[in-house]
């Protein structure tokens, strides 16, 4: 998340290669996108629709390719809902 690919642990955590390395930069990019301007979309992820609890949009991000997804584990979050 924050460009730290050559820290001696980050193999073990990520991996390494082109993958790890664009998602890395996906990272860092909605952050600063976030933290200067107030939304984490920004030109090189697929769009980022604001949250609703309809829906329930949420950009997944992943090693062969981020997109959004809406309510993943929904069947989980139900799940637990019923508990409590």
């Amino acid at each position: 998340m924050f460009g730290t690919l050559d820290a001696p642990t980050q193999d073990k955590f990520a991996g390494s290669g082109p993958d790890v390395e664009r998602l890395s930069r996906e990272m860092m990019d909605s952050w600063l996108s976030f933290a200067t301007g107030g939304d984490p979309a920004h030109a090189s992820i697929a769009p980022w629709s604001q949250y609703d609890a309809d829906k329930r949009p949420t950009m997944i991000f992943g090693t062969k390719a981020s997109g959004q997804e809406h309510d993943p584990f929904g069947e989980e979050r139900a799940a637990i809902a019923k508990l409590l």
